[in-house]
């Protein structure tokens, strides 16, 4: 089965809601969804961006963006997308 080897999801979808949203940034989540995908087998993460609170999003911390660098390539979960609703 080719196919399921690229499968991914949507950041928040393997975490806890947020406010009872699931298409919400997962603050303190965001590192273990790295791990569960992997463990389910998924290598893609569409990373969410929530506007609110946009610029406290680890995307756009400097100090950040080698650790979300780093747990990608040691997960091997790639982000492919930036997911942003509020931008439509």
């Amino acid at each position: 089965m080719k196919f399921l080897s690229n499968l991914g999801c949507m950041q928040g979808r393997l975490s806890p809601m947020v406010n009872n949203k699931i298409q919400s940034f997962p603050n303190i989540y965001w590192q273990d969804e790295f791990i569960y995908a992997k463990n389910l087998g998924l290598k893609f993460i569409e990373w969410t961006l929530d506007y609110k609170k946009i610029f406290s999003n680890p995307i756009f911390i400097k100090k950040k963006i080698k650790l979300i660098k780093n747990i990608s390539k040691k997960y091997f979960v790639e982000i492919i997308f930036f997911k942003g609703d509020f931008f439509f």
